[in-house]
């Protein structure tokens, strides 16, 4: 029998995909170390595996996550689901995050084309296969295609939509069209929102507002600027060095928001 306050492995699963919904650091590290206990104990759950999978990529983005991606782990989960359900769109996504994290691209690429090319592919790879493209600067226009594509069969997305969006109009030079698709969803946690709302005041001339936002940041995530430069972030670097190059012409970095 199931102790009372533990998860089974459908729970784990849902509360795993929670967090690419709202990106709430207590459900990734909750759902994590479940779903680790689940594919320990069991003979093979796809679905386990694969939100596992998808989970320990993203680990990099949570400061409290002070191990290293285990990029092993990751490859092994991945290589396991899709063996078992290579049609299950959560496994499909997860050989793409895992693709990402190992810097195969065309993995993408050809999943994206894929998806493209089919009516019937489901909404989560759409929305999911999108914002990849998107975040990891393989293909900022498919991206968004299958972000809207998605958008027309279900307006609900989950807010990370909503982020990278933001991003992909701050790098075209559209700070306006930016922060709304921030206020469509803010989110109440994480460095994400106020990396790129900061960015945002920086461009408008509101410098003050911009160094409370990335002070909100380093409050967030104290070694932010180090992590990165490292490989950890599922963000591209070209991203977040293209957000930080705001900040720093206006005199805004970590050094100056501690002082």
């Amino acid at each position: 029998m199931k102790p009372k306050h533990l998860l089974s492995a459908e729970e784990a699963v849902l509360l795993g995909r929670m967090y690419f919904a709202d990106f709430n650091p207590a459900v990734l590290f909750k759902a994590a170390h479940r779903l680790r206990e689940v594919v320990r104990s069991s003979s093979g759950d796809p679905l386990a595996m694969a939100t596992l999978a998808m989970l320990l990529v993203c680990a990099g983005n949570e400061p409290r996550w002070t191990d290293p991606v285990p990029v092993e782990e990751v490859r092994r989960l991945v290589a396991a689901a899709w063996r078992m359900a290579p049609d299950q769109p959560w496994v499909i996504l997860a050989s793409a995050f895992a693709a990402c994290f190992d810097g195969q691209d065309h993995v993408v690429r050809r999943l994206a084309s894929s998806i493209e090319r089919d009516p019937d592919a489901p909404i989560t790879t759409r929305y999911g296969i999108g914002v990849l493209l998107c975040l990891r600067c393989i293909d900022l226009e498919k991206g968004l295609r299958l972000i809207e594509d998605a958008r027309r069969m279900n307006p609900e997305q989950p807010c990370g939509v909503h982020v990278v969006e933001a991003v992909v109009a701050l790098r075209r030079g559209d700070p306006d069209h930016a922060l709304d698709r921030l206020n469509a969803y803010r989110i109440p946690w994480g460095w994400a929102d106020p990396l790129i709302r900061g960015a945002i005041h920086v461009l408008r001339g509101e410098p003050e507002r911009a160094a409370d936002e990335y002070r909100a940041v380093m409050s967030e995530f104290p070694d932010f600027e180090r992590a990165a430069a490292s490989d950890r972030l599922i963000w591209h670097r070209d991203h977040i060095e293209f957000l930080i190059g705001i900040f720093a012409k206006a005199g805004i970095t970590a050094e100056s928001c501690r002082s």
